[in-house]
């Protein structure tokens, strides 16, 4: 009879597998944590590009920016952002805007118009509608898409994006 040319004890081997299941939990959750991190920078890369195309009155939208931490709920991870002022999806998107507690909407016609000041001039300062100088009861708002196009360039290569970002980030903590 031949002697074995290769043989396994394969007490030792169940120990081996079990290291190599433990090194691949820890890589797991290190991919895991790579991904949330990847998330966050991508997700802080687009809004930073849409702040740049976001229109500019006194810059509160510009300033109300954000991106939160990415949340893990089961089996998904999401990251939240966006603006955070009232009229941001109008900006954005555009729609229809009326009055909902006053009688008029205030349309400042100058920079730094507000309603109350003393002196100020219908029409030149300032529009009302409705109001005496219109027939309409809302005004439209055309949407400039600063968000919704900086999303929507992006989409066909995110995955691809996040993918390289993993990697690069998985090899720095390495």
């Amino acid at each position: 009879m031949v002697a074995p040319f290769i043989s396994i004890n394969l007490g030792k081997f169940r120990t081996s597998l079990e290291g190599v299941r433990r090194r691949l939990q820890v890589t797991g959750e290190r991919a895991i944590l790579a991904l949330r991190q990847a998330l966050f920078e991508v997700a802080n890369d687009m809004i930073a590009e849409a702040q740049q195309k976001a229109p500019v009155g006194e810059g509160r939208l510009r300033e109300s920016a954000t991106v939160e931490e990415p949340v893990l709920e089961g089996t998904l991870i999401s990251v939240v952002a966006g603006f955070n002022v009232v009229y941001a999806r109008i900006r954005d998107q555009g729609g229809i805007i009326r009055p909902v507690r006053a009688k008029a909407l205030f349309i400042p016609l100058k920079r730094g118009v507000r309603p109350g000041q003393p002196g100020l001039v219908l029409g030149e300062d300032f529009q009302l509608v409705p109001g005496p100088m219109t027939r309409k009861d809302h005004v439209e708002q055309k949407g400039t898409g600063y968000l919704t196009t900086t999303v929507a360039a992006r989409v066909p290569t995110l995955a691809d994006v996040i993918g390289q970002r993993v990697i690069a980030i998985m090899g720095r903590a390495a």
